[in-house]
């Protein structure tokens, strides 16, 4: 199996003593080139307090080769438990230090009833998302996109709990879910023993994820003890991360009124040891790419958000759609929010039935990402047209614009980073102006897409951004 496509939960193991042993270990401490997160001073940006659907952010959470991230969360949901507090930054570690475990995402969870003689499981699901710094206590700006990072770890602490009699126990429990392109179980690395317990991969929801349940000794604070830290590793690059913290409890039998409440619970959770990937497109992000050809004169046209450190853009145009040369230049505006180019070619060379053109996105540490390919015939049709897409970025719906030549049976395709086809379908555009629904995305989880149709042997491609 392609080690490349493995999401990996360690539990970072060591001798069961069964009583509380606590080794604090360096397996969270990262060098100055691979980060890890703070996360403090969350302001609530959308929705209600503590409710489903709120989002937080938290500002400058790590600085990567230069660039600083911001991280919004999510509280997706719930199950049987109650959110109490979004983040405490006066948390303690386990020796009861003051604002200690400052730096963690630790809300704080309880369950929702009186726990009686009824086993019971309860979580609340988060998503933390990693965007370019942007200043204000806002929703991230318009067309900004997610920023991917390698080699990303997520940690969950101090995952105990106590026993309740000879035979049942409260204990917290973790769920982290595997991104699609992952198709590798859990795997436990070093020792044999662990005060944690692997349950592998559940399917819940139609979503797989890999559940942990934390151990029954009980800790002070939210402990750095490696024998109650789950710890998943991520092979891909992410921009997201889906996460559940909740409890498990099982009463003692023969159940006889044990009165154990609403237990509310200190959660603890952190990000290290993460880079920009080296081979990941750089950090500016083409929303559309498109070409007007019209006796003799080819006018590109170009959107994009995000120019983090990019330079150039360089145009490349090519007569047999293999052999590309530059023919031109466009300074990049070093913007974070949209921005609009053009560039005019009136010099196609003599006899040429087709051109093609594409992009060189060229960052100032001349690293570079190329742009798809644009092709125009010399009779004037074009082969390869812009289109728009709105709203954009969208959570539910979204609609195709766009203006065609005539009538015809156009077919929509929309791929995923990896290039997967991830929805497909047919519709019928008439002449002229057009809007066209893309169905299905609210299947879609949080990215960037990359939309295409084909009408009349005419290519349409966009960018499509889901946030929700």
């Amino acid at each position: 199996m392609n080690k490349f496509f493995t999401l990996i939960a360690v539990l970072i193991l060591t001798a069961n003593s069964f009583a509380q042993t606590c080794t604090i270990t360096g397996f969270d401490v990262c060098t100055l080139a691979n980060p890890i997160t703070t996360f403090t001073g969350a302001v609530k940006v959308s929705g209600n307090d503590l409710a489903n659907g709120a989002k937080y952010k938290f500002n400058n959470v790590t600085t990567i080769a230069a660039v600083s991230l911001d991280a919004i969360v999510t509280i997706d949901g719930s199950s049987n438990a109650t959110l109490y507090s979004f983040d405490d930054d006066a948390a303690v570690n386990e020796t009861g230090t003051a604002g200690s475990q400052a730096a963690l995402f630790s809300p704080k969870i309880g369950t929702n009833a009186d726990l009686t003689n009824a086993e019971r499981r309860g979580w609340v699901q988060f998503t933390i998302t990693f965007y370019t710094h942007y200043n204000g206590n806002t929703l991230p700006p318009v067309n900004s996109l997610p920023v991917p990072v390698a080699n990303l770890n997520f940690l969950h602490f101090d995952m105990d709990g106590y026993k309740i009699g000879s035979n049942g126990y409260f204990r917290e429990i973790g769920y982290v879910k595997r991104p699609s392109n992952v198709v590798a179980d859990l795997i436990n690395y070093g020792a044999a023993v662990t005060e944690l317990t692997s349950a592998g991969t559940v399917t819940e929801n139609g979503n797989d994820w890999l559940l942990t349940y934390g151990s029954t000794t009980e800790r002070d604070g939210i402990s750095r003890c490696a024998q109650v830290i789950e710890k998943s590793v991520y092979a891909l690059p992410q921009s997201s991360v889906t996460f559940r913290m909740g409890y498990d409890y099982k009463p003692a039998q023969p159940y006889a009124n044990q009165g154990q409440g609403k237990p509310q619970r200190q959660y603890g959770s952190k990000f290290g040891c993460f880079s920009l990937p080296l081979a990941a497109p750089l950090p500016v992000s083409l929303l559309s790419f498109g070409l007007n050809y019209n006796n003799g004169l080819s006018t590109l046209t170009w959107t994009s958000s995000q120019e983090i450190n990019l330079d150039k853009y360089q145009v490349l145009r090519s007569v047999d759609g293999v052999n590309f040369q530059v023919i031109g230049s466009v300074a990049a505006k070093g913007s974070l929010s949209l921005e609009k180019y053009s560039y005019a070619d009136n010099n196609i060379p003599s006899g040429a039935t087709v051109v093609y053109y594409k992009l060189i996105m060229l960052d100032k540490d001349h690293k570079q990402q190329i742009s798809n390919v644009v092709t125009a015939k010399i009779n004037g049709v074009a082969a390869s047209k812009e289109m728009t897409i709105f709203p954009n970025p969208s959570s539910t719906n979204a609609q195709i614009r766009f203006k065609a030549d005539k009538a015809a049976l156009a077919t929509i395709l929309v791929f995923d980073a990896s290039g997967k086809v991830v929805l497909q379908q047919q519709s019928n555009v008439l002449s002229g102006n057009n809007s066209v629904a893309i169905n299905n995305i609210v299947k879609l989880n949080d990215g960037m897409y990359t939309v295409k149709m084909i009408s009349n042997d005419v290519t349409y491609s966009s960018k499509l951004i889901i946030w929700k």
